[in-house]
């Protein structure tokens, strides 16, 4: 089969036919720019910084625990070995009971 001859007409429709298909920058408006694209996070980098917050989170709970049974260790301890808050403990109850709050 014979190669058909290319001519400046057929030229000119494939050049029409390329430029009908290009977006306008008015359609390009509302994409995001390269720089817009280089800010973004990354599914991997929020994954890692999230994870990392979790563990944070994580060692916080661990140290907020401790912390509450070390204070109530320290309340027993000061109610039980010092004979000035187990006086003030009694004399409380006795002025609740005057007063009426307790029985």
């Amino acid at each position: 089969m014979p190669k058909k001859k290319t001519t400046i007409n057929d030229l000119a429709i494939l050049i029409k036919k390329g430029f009908d298909q290009t977006a306008t920058k008015e359609e390009l408006r509302p994409l995001a720019t390269k720089e817009e694209l280089r800010q973004l996070v990354t599914k991997r980098e929020f994954r890692k910084e999230t994870g990392g917050i979790k563990e944070e989170i994580r060692e916080l709970k661990e140290q907020i625990l401790r912390l509450s049974g070390d204070v109530s260790q320290l309340k027993e301890e000061v109610h039980r070995d010092n004979p000035f808050v187990e006086d003030l403990l009694r004399r409380m109850r006795v002025v609740e009971k005057k007063v009426g709050i307790t029985k």
